[in-house]
């Protein structure tokens, strides 16, 4: 077993910072997808059964909700029940279809993309050729990690790159992942570790915001087990369901991977505008902006700026029992032009 609660609480100090030629991206990427080899379940490791208990709590780290997370997975399929409060949802994966039962899905939502954490820690997006990875050494405590900070966009001449402070940590002895620094101060930490089926599984899981604990998983059962002929067949509840999700402002900003900011063209800035800009958009199953659609009135220039900039984004794919689904938000930006 393996904390690294402690070390966390502390401040992570940068030690090193190694220039990012593309042969050496190419090593970091090779050593994440280790990684996660290392440190997430796949169904194709034969049937398993995970279940965790769950509590939610405010950004305060108060008003505690409880839930649980329950998989049943194997190369044949997957099904999951996940429990909020007075919610319950059952979605099952046969190939590549989905099946769900109806109902509101909203308050379950952040068990989808805690569970996302655990078996996808790391979207397929910081694996490309394109993207520029970088090693940065990190004091936790007394431990130093290896931490990878991947660039995922290339802005164009109207942008400026900004950036999330996305990044992946490995202890330097182990293969394994520690944790996961998302944006705007989140982290995911991999608390506590078992063996099983000869992978370090975090039975342990926090996501913690700006050092308070907000979201915590524990692992209750974690076995393997023989599927029925009915395990992964549809039952009359289930329907099929292709999305899209419906992620609140907050929980789609948790998933932003990289960004860019606006250089705002000469015609705005003149004018000194200090706006709120209101956008829905969908979200691909690329993590790529689809479309955006303006909500009240804004300059024009303004959001042409803004859906610019919006474009450029990268967001984590949503997946739900491995599939990716597109995923409608909303967007409200506050630009203040001085």
């Amino acid at each position: 077993m393996q904390s690294l609660r402690p070390f966390i609480l502390a401040a992570l100090v940068c030690l090193l910072s190694p220039a990012h030629a593309a042969d050496r991206s190419q090593q970091l990427a090779e050593r994440l997808k280790a990684a996660v080899a290392a440190s997430t379940l796949d169904p194709s490791l034969g049937p398993w059964h995970w279940k965790l208990d769950v509590t939610l709590y405010d950004a305060k780290g108060q008003n505690p909700q409880q839930g649980t997370i329950e998989v049943w997975a194997s190369p044949n399929g997957m099904r999951t029940v996940e429990t909020l409060g007075a919610t319950t949802i059952a979605t099952l994966r046969v190939g590549n279809q989905l099946f769900r039962t109806p109902g509101d899905d909203t308050a379950i939502l952040p068990l989808d993309l805690l569970l996302q954490q655990a078996l996808k820690p790391i979207p397929d997006a910081v694996y490309q050729p394109k993207v520029r990875l970088k090693l940065v050494a990190r004091k936790a405590g007394q431990q130093t990690l290896d931490c990878i900070e991947p660039t995922l966009v290339d802005p164009d001449a109207a942008l400026v790159y900004s950036g999330t402070g996305l990044s992946y940590c490995l202890a330097q002895a182990k293969a394994d992942l520690s944790l996961a620094t998302m944006p705007f101060g989140t982290m995911l930490l991999r608390a506590r570790t078992g063996k099983f089926l000869s992978i370090d599984v975090p039975l342990e899981l926090q996501v913690i915001y700006r050092q308070i604990l907000v979201a915590k998983a524990t692992t209750t059962i974690l076995q393997t087990f023989t599927p029925q002929p009915s395990s992964f067949q549809p039952s009359p509840e289930l329907s099929p369901f292709s999305g899209p999700v419906t992620l609140s402002p907050l929980l789609s900003a948790e998933t932003l991977l990289d960004r860019t900011s606006i250089a705002f063209p000469p015609s705005v800035r003149a004018n000194l505008i200090t706006s709120a800009v209101d956008l829905k958009v969908l979200i691909g199953v690329d993590g790529k902006i689809v479309s955006t659609h303006l909500v009240g009135t804004a300059s024009r220039e303004l959001v042409e700026a803004v859906d610019a900039e919006l474009r450029q984004r990268i967001y984590r794919p949503f997946l739900l029992n491995g599939i990716a689904l597109q995923v409608k938000s909303e967007i409200v930006a506050n630009y203040s032009i001085r």
